[in-house]
């Protein structure tokens, strides 16, 4: 690689030309990385990567690129396109991207989604009133980008005069730039986000009202996460939006992805919602919002994964949401109100009744104007005079007693809310000085007067206290019928066990020594580490609901592996002794015990299940059953209609077509799935073994139940499938 070539992280690399700067790849928050890197060249070129999604994040993140280049380099003044390469396909992808994020649904897509006409005509006046345009006319992605396709040889070659640039595809994420210089963009391990993760000190607690501030700002701030929130009510927590790395910084704060109860989709802008590892949960992921923001988010996701619309609302449980009309939600409603943003924007409010009878409130803006750029809104004859009254109600809104916390957008002109409208209102109405606060910006950015009106990474509100102690007790009765303890051990843990609290880095156990207690996972995140500091492996996570430092008990002998807090956490202690006599008791969960222990470590390297958690592992262990079949025995009969499936442990097997071979598979892969699946009704191959084979049989309809409720699951099945030449139906 020549001094030419800056790598700004894993899987993306910014090379110089002769004609500018080209980007080799698209991962999350990749202008930050290069707002961070001096002498940069400007970018004129990017090129696709091969693998649109890697570990959780998109590695086609253009919209803040074709920013980048049209407003902070000076693209749009010069008239000068962002050029990106790739395949036709690639392209297509990135155009719908592209569209869906700078200029919105089209009226037909809002109309199939089911938005309301009068709602879709309302958002078309102000899609298209903030649409970028050259002399009146509304620019469509292509007046802005220039897509350049792959030949046949998988080579481009972009000439400017008598400068130009070859771009040439060898292999899978590998290209070479102009004959001379290799760019790999396969990459080992995780892309590590371009600012410092915030650190957390104590593990989250539930409110019965409360917000969680993960970030404050925006895109283009190279040294702070995109704005994320969470919003507690009764206990539950929702996350706003699904900001860049936000699994990451969740799981910073000691929350575990399956403890969000629902995502809350405001817009689809990439530093909103960057189709992320939010996705990686166990169940389906519940969305609430509006029709067309979620078929907007559908349209994004299904453009980079490279699946149908249809198949990716699989991956969702979605909660209609109409504004102004409250959905219940466990203990309390959500309301959600329409914004004024390019796209289809809305913001929350989130009420309960307190003990005292009490209507209480939080209201979350979502990126919105303020007060003077709604009044020219309403002056050019873009919103009528109830649309800006509704507009002005939400930003009025600290003055009705309910509402006792409100958060708004101060980004700035002319998409966000103007810092010196709210120092002026909070001038005006110092009755309600206690209640604002601002997001999406940094303090570099607002006027002195309300610099401490910014949200901060890491503040708690607990609005609304709620009894921690009952969640605790819950969550720990929860944990425990895992082990199958009955009412008068969950009293008698009850009343020995203690809670502690425990920051980050804190090592609860650790390999080779001798077992004290058992612990359970109310809040934050292990990691489960084996071998010596030096070359230390870690094997798993553990989260809330998790149970460890059980199998040392079991098995008598001292700790098989280090338990270290990658976050703040909340643990119950459960003393050996007792422990040890409930086992004494119970010698069945011995048993199940040891036979979990053992599948489990085995499933865990299985790519469809790599991605669950360790209880739900815990459960498929509980239902795979283990099976031997000695040399030259047919597991699966071509033609028959069987519909079990196997994952191979040991040995290997011949898939055989009308008596010929077609493959040999081995451990950890799986057979039996398009029957099982029900997308044929008989077996389409014979499976025999070629040497003695262990497998682990998993029943059709527990099989198809993880396929239809487990998104990580589904995913890589259907990469499997698409492979052996089937399409699942959404």
């Amino acid at each position: 690689m020549n001094e030419q070539t800056i790598k700004l992280c894993e899987g993306c690399y910014l090379v110089k030309t002769e004609i500018g700067g080209v980007l080799f790849g698209a991962p999350p928050e990749v202008v930050k990385k290069i707002l961070q890197t001096p002498d940069s060249p400007r970018v004129r070129i990017v090129v696709a990567p091969s693998v649109p999604y890697v570990g959780g994040n998109s590695q086609f993140s253009f919209e803040f690129i074709l920013y980048y280049h049209l407003f902070n380099s000076g693209g749009f003044s010069r008239g000068e396109k962002l050029i990106i390469v790739g395949t036709k396909k690639q392209c297509q992808q990135i155009e719908t991207i592209l569209r869906i994020t700078l200029l919105g649904p089209t009226d037909e897509e809002m109309k199939r989604w089911g938005t309301s006409k009068g709602v879709a005509e309302m958002l078309r006046r102000e899609m298209d009133h903030f649409a970028l345009k050259r002399d009146g006319k509304i620019l469509q992605i292509r007046d802005l980008v220039d897509f350049h396709y792959f030949n046949e040889l998988g080579e481009v070659v972009i000439q400017e005069g008598a400068r130009g640039v070859k771009i040439a595809k060898l292999d899978k994420n590998i290209f070479l730039v102009n004959d001379l210089d290799v760019i790999n963009l396969n990459f080992e391990g995780e892309q590590i986000p371009p600012f410092p993760l915030p650190v957390f000190y104590k593990a989250v607690e539930p409110s019965s009202l409360g917000l969680e501030v993960l970030s404050a700002s925006n895109g283009f701030d190279p040294e702070n996460a995109c704005s994320g929130l969470i919003a507690g009510a009764r206990g539950l927590f929702y996350l706003i939006d699904s900001m860049p790395y936000v699994a990451e910084v969740v799981e910073r704060m000691g929350l575990s992805l399956l403890q969000i109860e629902a995502v809350c989709p405001t817009h689809v802008h990439d530093d909103h919602w960057a189709a992320s590892s939010i996705h990686r949960k166990d169940k389906k992921l519940k969305v609430i919002t509006t029709p067309e923001i979620f078929g907007s988010l559908c349209l994004k996701i299904s453009a980079i994964w490279d699946i149908d619309e249809n198949e990716v609302r699989g991956y969702f449980d979605f909660v209609l949401l109409t504004p102004t009309k409250p959905v219940k939600i466990p203990g309390g409603c959500i309301t959600a109100h329409y914004n004024a943003h390019s796209i289809p924007t809305i913001g929350f409010t989130f009420s309960i009744v307190d003990s005292n009878g009490e209507k209480k409130s939080l209201l979350i803006g979502g990126d919105n104007l303020s007060w003077t750029g709604i009044e020219e809104l309403h002056q050019k004859g873009v919103i009528s005079d109830n649309r800006r009254d509704r507009l002005l109600e939400i930003l009025n809104a600290t003055k009705r007693e309910d509402i006792v916390m409100a958060v708004y957008d101060a980004g700035g002109a002319p998409l966000h809310g103007k810092p010196v409208d709210f120092a002026s209102y909070i001038e005006s109405n110092p009755e309600v000085r206690e209640k604002i606060f601002l997001t999406h910006s940094n303090s570099s950015k607002l006027p002195p007067e309300i610099k401490n009106h910014l949200l901060r990474p890491t503040q708690h509100f607990n609005l609304v206290p709620g009894n921690s102690d009952l969640f605790d007790v819950i969550s720990i009765q929860d944990a425990l019928n895992q082990l199958g303890v009955d009412r008068s051990w969950l009293s008698a843990f009850l009343q020995s066990g203690t809670i502690q609290n425990k920051p980050t880095g804190t090592v609860v156990i650790e390999e080779g020594s001798k077992a004290d207690n058992v612990y359970v996972v109310l809040s934050g995140i292990f990691e489960v580490l084996v071998g010596s500091n030096s070359s230390q492996k870690k094997i798993a996570l553990l989260q809330a609901g998790d149970i460890f430092g059980e199998m040392a008990f079991v098995q008598r002998k001292p700790r098989n592996a280090t338990v270290r807090a990658v976050s703040p956490v909340k643990i119950f202690s459960i003393p050996g002794e007792i422990f040890t006599e409930f086992i004494s008791h119970n010698p069945e969960t011995i048993s199940a015990l040891q036979t979990m222990w053992k599948t489990r470590d085995f499933l865990r390297r299985v790519k469809i299940f790599a991605e669950v958690s360790a209880q739900l592992l815990a459960k498929i262990s509980s239902f795979a059953e283990k099976m031997v079949f000695p040399e030259g025995m047919i597991i699966i009969n071509e033609g028959t209609t069987s519909k079990d499936c196997y994952v191979i442990f040991e040995g290997e097997v011949s898939v055989e077509k009308g008596g010929e071979q077609i493959a040999v598979l081995g451990p950890r892969d799986i057979v039996g799935e398009i029957v099982a699946l029900e997308l044929q009704k008989e077996r389409t191959a014979t499976i025999k073994a070629i040497s003695r084979v262990t497998v682990y049989k998993i029943n059709a309809t527990q099989f198809n139940q993880l396929y239809l409720t487990v998104p990580s699951v589904r995913r890589h099945l259907r990469f499997i499938l698409t492979q052996r030449g089937y399409s699942p139906e959404a």
